[in-house]
């Protein structure tokens, strides 16, 4: 019931097998203890056991003081309903004494059931107020997680959205992607063009014999402009090429091959016409001197 200690503990189950037998009112198995032998914490945890076991035990001591102090360690205890027997005039000096009021007579059952309400406060209302205590806590908590798991909702779902816009916005970067490669293709296409073109412009001029080769786009112009120097030269006799460039008709390969034919054909006239000019020189002057 109470702490005790060692040595202490030992007197207490001496205590609870001691009997006396040259006392032949005293039934087998009922104790009797002498308090002067013992302190008040052994005898007040000796009586706390016997009577757990089922005894009754009686405390008598030539001392009011030691029955007393006995006694007020059990107060609090409700298996034990102490009355303390004495000489009502004895005990009048003590009537302001709550200690010794707690087992007299008139105040015995009042205290009992005080002490009674007191275990039954800390074993079981104490508890039940902290279950309660405990549930208004649980209550907030599982408000509170309730609280949480829709904010993760709104979390997730602002995830989800996100999720999207960024699959979207990837989507836009790939297919971007793809324009700026077009593009860049496109560019890198017109430059070989014009690269092409220029080298084509160099050879019609005479200035270079590299070969160029142009898209169909670029033939169609030349072609407009090389058939009137063509036809022109057929009325002369001159066949620059063997027939009249027509993209509707000819393969683009066989058409590139018959403009890339004109430069050569026109260096050719060109040298042609210097021979003869140099040719026609010289005969005139041959009739200078022979006249």
């Amino acid at each position: 019931m109470m702490s005790v200690n060692v040595k202490q503990c030992h007197k207490c189950a001496f205590c609870k097998h001691w009997y006396d037998p040259t006392n032949s009112h005293i039934q087998p198995k009922s104790p009797r203890i002498n308090l002067w032998q013992y302190d008040h914490t052994v005898i007040a945890e000796a009586i706390y056991q016997f009577v757990k076991r089922g005894d009754r035990v009686l405390v008598a001591s030539q001392s009011n003081d030691a029955v007393d102090n006995a006694l007020e360690r059990l107060a609090d205890s409700p298996e034990i309903r102490a009355i303390r027997l004495g000489q009502k005039g004895k005990r009048k000096r003590k009537a302001q004494d709550l200690s010794t009021r707690k087992f007299g007579e008139d105040e015995a059952l009042k205290y009992y059931y005080h002490a009674l309400s007191l275990q039954l406060s800390k074993n079981w209302l104490d508890l039940w107020d902290s279950l309660e205590g405990n549930g208004v806590q649980y209550d907030t908590d599982i408000r509170d997680a309730s609280l949480f798991n829709n904010d993760i909702a709104e979390l997730n779902k602002d995830l989800a959205g996100l999720h999207e816009q960024y699959a979207e916005a990837r989507d836009r970067l790939d297919s971007l992607n793809k324009e700026f490669e077009t593009a860049n293709d496109k560019n890198t296409k017109l430059e070989e063009d014009k690269l092409q073109y220029r080298f084509a412009v160099d050879s019609f001029k005479g200035k270079t014999d590299s070969q160029f080769y142009l898209p169909a786009d670029m033939l169609k112009i030349f072609e407009s402009n090389l058939n009137g120097l063509i036809e022109s030269t057929l009325k002369s006799g001159i066949y620059l090429i063997p027939e009249i460039l027509d993209s509707n008709v000819m393969a683009l390969n066989k058409e590139q091959a018959y403009v890339s034919l004109v430069p050569e054909k026109l260096k050719t006239l060109k040298c042609l016409s210097e021979k003869l000019k140099n040719v026609q020189g010289k005969d005139k002057s041959n009739d200078a001197k022979h006249c």
